[in-house]
């Protein structure tokens, strides 16, 4: 059988960003477990990290929100 070119690179792309999930994970689980505990919303803490691209940005925000700075 024969793999395209395209779906080839797409595949050589994933196994190259496996390393990256070791340290991806544990942050999104450690900052959603602080946002919950927070009291955000999950769908909130979902917005941050999808339109905030730093993770220390992330982290003081959720202090911010929960502390009801406007």
């Amino acid at each position: 059988m024969v793999v395209p070119t395209s779906r080839r690179a797409f595949l050589s792309g994933m196994r190259a960003q496996l390393p990256l999930l070791l340290g991806v994970v544990p942050f999104g689980v450690i900052f959603g477990a602080l946002a919950v505990s927070e009291g955000i919303p999950p769908w909130e803490a979902q917005a941050l990290s999808l339109f905030v691209f730093a993770g220390s940005a992330q982290f003081i925000a959720v202090g911010l929100i929960a502390g009801g700075t406007p």
